[in-house]
């Protein structure tokens, strides 16, 4: 038997499925209107990201349009991946650093509009960066070490339970610091 001859069948089934469309129908436009927006909005500032001059030892905010390496108080500065814990323990998992041909290249997809973090986060092999882990003397090519590239941007947290890693991002607060500084 279909739904359309149950429903001819029991006229209150008809009756209970349309009230329980118009009940989901209404909450979904009353949610929507309450957000007082109509463009969706990131979670969090897209241009701003960690950097560190330390080998991530600490971090501070900057914008993400600064690709590194750059100079940052006459030290090195390169992208430093914070990460959280399941404890709530914030932890540097690698570091960042573009050689100067896809630091170019990825200059000029920003200067023409491209969301950092997008031209950064999902460049094809040549513009991905270079990578380490804090405290480790060589960089790793994505195009000349895929395997050793990989297994470096997994994070490792010090409590070693990866399914409760969080990705960290920019306070409120550290963005505000970044422009009074």
């Amino acid at each position: 038997m279909s739904l359309r001859e149950k429903i001819n069948d029991n006229p209150k089934l008809g009756i209970g499925i349309g009230a329980g469309v118009l009940v989901v129908a209404i909450v979904i436009v009353v949610l929507y209107a309450r957000s007082g927006s109509t463009t969706p909005q990131p979670a969090f500032d897209t241009t701003k990201g960690y950097f560190t001059d330390d080998d991530g030892k600490t971090t501070f905010v900057g914008d993400l349009d600064k690709l590194p390496p750059f100079d940052h108080n006459g030290k090195k500065a390169y992208r430093a991946r914070v990460f959280i814990d399941g404890h709530g323990q914030r932890f540097v998992g690698w570091l960042e650093s573009y050689d100067d041909n896809a630091k170019k290249h990825l200059e000029k997809v920003i200067k023409d509009g491209e969301l950092p973090e997008r031209a950064m986060g999902e460049a094809a092999p040549p513009d991905r960066p270079l990578v380490k882990k804090p405290g480790q003397a060589t960089w790793v090519s994505p195009v000349r070490n895929q395997s050793e590239w990989q297994k470096i941007v997994i994070p490792d947290p010090p409590d070693k339970d990866l399914n409760k890693v969080q990705i960290a991002v920019p306070t409120k607060d550290e963005i505000k610091q970044l422009g009074a500084s």
